[in-house]
């Protein structure tokens, strides 16, 4: 049976908990892994070889740049489509919660709570 009053308010605070900050945590945790990929940039020196083998970087230093910035890539794309879960689940949570009153009234005081715990200023609705 789908839920209807307070109990839809319910549903709809923890779609509205998810999206604003379970899946924000996820996906800057996928930011962070890109930065610190990015970071071994400044360790190309591991790939520096003998001048009597021929000095400079090395074959394989071209080989590990293309797979960090491809792996950065899907990293930071992984991070956009987690930030455009959250907010579409933002976008539903406040979608159901206008159906009815008693849901209306569960939800705001729900969120409330949830913005004021996060110390974010509310979503407009």
């Amino acid at each position: 049976m789908p839920h209807s009053g307070e109990a839809l308010g319910v549903d709809a605070a923890n779609l509205y908990n998810a999206g604003r900050f379970k899946v924000k945590v996820l996906a800057d945790q996928f930011g962070g892994a890109a930065t610190s990929l990015l970071g071994t940039q400044a360790g190309d020196g591991i790939f520096a070889r003998d001048p009597r083998v021929g000095g400079s970087l090395g074959p394989a230093k071209g080989a590990f740049d293309e797979l960090r910035d491809q792996v950065v890539g899907l990293l930071k794309e992984t991070q956009q489509n987690m930030q455009d879960t959250g907010d579409a689940l933002v976008m539903a949570a406040l979608e159901y919660a206008a159906t009815d009153e008693g849901s209306r009234t569960a939800f705001k005081g729900i969120r409330e709570t949830l913005d004021a715990e996060n110390h974010v200023p509310p979503v407009p609705s």
